[in-house]
């Protein structure tokens, strides 16, 4: 969110996700923990923004804050995507091709993950031997010392991991209709569109731009400002 310049509108915002994020496996658990590491009381949330994958997280923060007591807050929602299989297999695909670097073999099955989906813990485990084994024989290529390469063996891991938990949670939600409506601002070339499952209304608007430029846009400053404002 750091391209989104809303503070000279007079809408400050706080992140949630920063370097230590959480180890939680369903999107509930996940958004529980970015708020308990919040210094925001509940009252303090006049919005919960989130980005392509954060949304179904982002709804469940927001139903978790009805529950506590605060008004049904809006989401806004840039590039949302319900974080469905498919969703989960790219971003191993993706783990896979920065592991592998130039010599990249082929990921495991979509049917494989598909087969673990019930089983976050066991399907993480799976892919973390994979992509491990993978990162350990790329590096092993590197003229790096024992102590070297453990280090970026972890460091590697770690980012991957992180990655991997966010849309292993993402994708375990229960997609709550917490009473509030969505702000879904698309860049051009997004395909997901359509009304948001679990809100009372939801609001499209397109903006002319890709994805790298969503957040920065003028438009979407503007779009983000006004409806804000309005709730």
């Amino acid at each position: 969110m750091a391209d989104l310049e809303l503070s000279p509108l007079g809408i400050e915002l706080t992140p949630l996700m920063g370097d230590s994020l959480p180890v939680r496996f369903t999107a509930r658990d996940y958004a529980m923990d970015l708020l308990s590491a919040s210094p925001l009381a509940s009252d303090g949330v006049h919005a919960v923004l989130a980005y392509c994958a954060a949304a179904p997280i982002a709804q469940e923060m927001a139903q978790v804050l009805v529950e506590r007591g605060a008004g049904p807050v809006p989401l806004v929602l840039f590039d949302a995507d319900p974080c469905e299989a498919d969703a989960l297999w790219q971003g191993y695909a993706a783990c896979v091709t920065e592991a592998d670097g130039q010599a990249s073999t082929a990921p495991l099955s979509a049917s494989v993950l598909s087969g673990l989906l019930h089983d976050p813990r066991a399907l993480l485990s799976v892919l973390e031997k994979d992509l491990s084994d993978r990162v350990l024989k790329s590096l092993a290529a590197d003229d790096l010392s024992e102590e070297e390469l453990i280090f970026c063996h972890e460091q590697i891991m770690r980012s991957m991991l992180d990655y991997l938990i966010y849309l292993i949670s993402a994708h375990h939600s229960t997609r709550p209709a917490w009473g509030g409506s969505v702000l879904h601002i698309a860049s051009q070339d997004h395909a997901y569109c359509g009304p948001w499952q679990g809100a009372a209304r939801t609001q499209l608007v397109r903006v002319t731009c890709d994805k790298a430029d969503l957040l920065r846009h003028p438009d979407t400053v503007e779009a983000v400002s006004a409806f804000v404002k309005s709730h």
